[in-house]
């Protein structure tokens, strides 16, 4: 009777530890998809969430032996393992403690503060450049808005600046502080002052008020350059808690804007970002694809109506000079010239035209697999870091990749990504990470919405 009551309290405290575990690892998969959502470039794990993960992989191997010897052994030696069921489970209650870390999972990472932007190819644009710098230096503007059409090359343009603005830094300061924020379509006040508070490494109190009155105060101790990218519509900078730029405190805002009304709204002196003349678009195209190609026969007629057709737009050059790039066959050229002619007919001036020029590369990919490949990566929001690894093993996981090992195929997608970068359909961000340039991803919603989805 007594053997009959220990065993069944030890099997009672064992669910009790199993009910526990379970718990344990339910947050614990909220942990790691929270890390996975909240990681982005500038970020990094909280140290305690780095030592709590493998705290918690300690504890389910120690439940698996505790559970596997509770079977094997006799009601005597079971017994003996009652103790220690019961203090696993006061263990796995401070565990579950410990990971009640609710949305501060990342931190800043320290090492990327003040880094220089990936910088693409500048061609024909150094007269925008100097009218920016002009204004940045002077005391006469506080604020600038960088307005141009999609795939112009305007955050291109600001990047140059951004590490220009930073090696004055470490000569001759024309100022403290540097920040550069991605604003995007998905717009809300409480984004960009996240934002803004995340670059400057302070937190920031929740009622959106006194969010405003913290970051105008932190924002008014340097003299500061502030750079809103990809702004789509008008707001209050009081609002926001940005202090309006003068020259008693020498602060500059800058914008990069497809609308000049939403420039104007906020304050801004504008500065146009033209179309590339058709000389710094043959250059451009050139440094993009090779020169030698000029040395073919017949071929520098072809290559001017190519670039012709790109009708000055830096983003429509650089893609589909990285879809011909290495091709030297003047037929193959040719042919090219027809395709994108039919692509762009009857819609010149509309705004689907830059999708239409930007569709003559992705469907010069021919390959199902890898055109899913690229339509894949619109499934995210606009400007995420993507990171390679995780992107190729969604694409494993969709059955893009065709059959293999995991090993296999993850070598297939690595390759497949090499080439989306190369024909410039993706962007290089680092060396783990790539971008989708904005217009390229309302490309690929554009050539989902055209027909049937792919996959």
């Amino acid at each position: 009777m007594y053997i009959h009551t220990a065993s069944q309290k030890i099997e009672e405290r064992k669910n009790e530890l199993l009910a526990k575990q379970r718990e344990l690892n339910a947050i614990k998969r909220d942990v790691e998809l929270g890390i996975k959502v909240k990681l982005r470039w500038g970020k990094r794990v909280r140290q305690e969430v780095e030592n709590w993960l493998p705290d918690v992989q300690a504890i389910n191997d120690k439940i698996q032996n505790i559970d596997e010897r509770m079977q094997n052994v006799s009601c005597f030696s079971r017994g003996r393992l009652g103790k220690q069921v019961s203090q696993t489970i006061e263990e796995v209650k401070e565990i579950i403690g410990r990971g009640r870390f609710g949305e501060a999972l990342v931190i800043d990472d320290p090492s990327t503060a003040e880094v220089p932007l990936q910088l693409e190819h500048l061609e024909g644009q150094t007269l925008v450049k100097a009218d920016i710098w002009k204004h940045l230096t002077s005391n006469e503007i506080g604020m600038i808005g960088v307005c141009g059409r999609g795939g112009i090359g305007k955050t291109t343009i600001m990047k140059h600046i951004h590490t220009q603005l930073l090696e004055e830094i470490k000569s001759e300061p024309l100022f403290e502080k540097i920040i550069w924020v991605t604003v995007s379509k998905d717009f809300s006040i409480t984004k960009i002052q996240q934002q803004i508070a995340d670059r400057m490494y302070i937190s920031l109190p929740d009622p959106e008020v006194e969010r405003a009155t913290v970051l105008a105060n932190e924002l008014g101790r340097n003299k500061h350059v502030l750079i809103l990218d990809d702004v789509w519509e008008g707001f209050a900078l009081k609002k926001v808690g940005i202090p309006k730029p003068t020259s008693s405190n020498g602060s500059k805002l800058v914008l990069t804007s497809r609308s000049k009304v939403v420039c104007r709204s906020i304050g801004c002196e504008i500065v146009e970002v033209p179309l590339l003349p058709y000389k710094e678009s043959m250059n451009l195209f050139l440094a993009l694809t090779e020169r030698g190609i000029l040395k073919v026969p017949s071929l520098e007629e072809i290559l001017g109506n190519i670039v012709g057709e790109c009708d000055g737009l830096p983003l429509a050059i650089q893609v589909i000079a990285g879809s011909m790039k290495g091709i030297s066959d003047i037929v193959e050229w040719r042919n090219a010239l027809r395709e994108l002619r039919e692509h762009v007919i009857s819609v010149k001036g509309t705004d689907v035209e830059i999708y239409k020029l930007l569709k003559f590369s992705f469907d010069r990919l021919v390959d199902l697999k890898i055109q899913n490949c690229f339509l894949y990566c619109s499934l995210y929001p606009e400007d995420y870091i993507i990171p390679k690894k995780e992107l190729i093993e969604y694409w494993i996981d969709e059955e893009f990749l065709g059959t293999g090992s995991r090993q296999e195929l993850y070598y297939r997608g690595h390759t497949i990504l090499n080439r989306l970068e190369n024909k410039c359909l993706l962007e290089k961000h680092d060396r783990d990470t790539v971008k989708m340039h904005d217009v390229m991803r309302d490309t690929a919603l554009y050539i989902k919405s055209s027909g049937p989805v792919l996959w």
